[in-house]
């Protein structure tokens, strides 16, 4: 139930999800929940929790065994082959994953959003970041936490106007936030 609680809540506790995920799917990470769809939800949660905790062997530990149950085609196994590749440093293999996801299917927001993150940690790439955010803007313009990184970028970049707009869409999905307020005020101001 506490694993349940933390996927339908949507909260970021990899240190719970570690110690109750261990104890529910057993040492091999094999024990059966009667529900085969629980268990790979309970496998999945504990691959991202232990990438959070730079546990990489329990996260291919997981990643293996979700392989077995899934193959490796699937979309969601994937997508966390590529955060696993990340979480190792493996920069260019995670991208080729999104890039193929993305050729699969160019409205995939997770492939769209972690090939913006991958670009943004690196240095010198950072008008394909931008390019990248755009793309992910273009497909979900109700992101306020994408047009706050695009107004971050357009500020970095001393593109005030760019900044400006992409600040309001901020303000438009936050509209009680009063330091939103002042930031947009000091980007009109200069």
């Amino acid at each position: 139930n506490v694993l349940r609680y933390i996927r339908a809540h949507q909260l970021r506790e990899p240190e719970l999800v570690l110690l109750h995920g261990k104890a529910l799917l057993g040492p091999a990470l094999s024990r059966s929940l009667g529900d085969e769809s629980s268990r790979l939800a309970a496998l999945e949660q504990l691959c991202l929790a232990a990438l959070d905790l730079q546990n990489h062997d329990l996260s291919e530990q997981c990643l293996e065994k979700l392989k077995t149950a899934i193959g490796n085609e699937s979309v969601r196994f994937r997508c966390l082959l590529a955060r696993c590749l990340e979480g190792a440093g493996d920069v260019s293999g995670a991208s080729a994953i999104y890039d193929d996801l993305l050729k699969d299917n160019p409205s995939n927001l997770v492939a769209l959003k972690r090939r913006y993150c991958l670009l943004r940690a690196q240095v010198g790439k950072e008008v394909q970041a931008m390019e990248a955010c755009n793309s992910y803007l273009e497909q979900n313009a109700a992101d306020p936490g994408a047009w706050n990184e695009m107004a971050q970028y357009c500020i970095e970049l001393g593109d005030y106007k760019g900044a400006a707009y992409a600040l309001e869409e901020v303000v438009l999905g936050c509209p009680l936030d009063s330091s939103l307020h002042c930031k947009l005020g000091e980007i009109y101001a200069t």
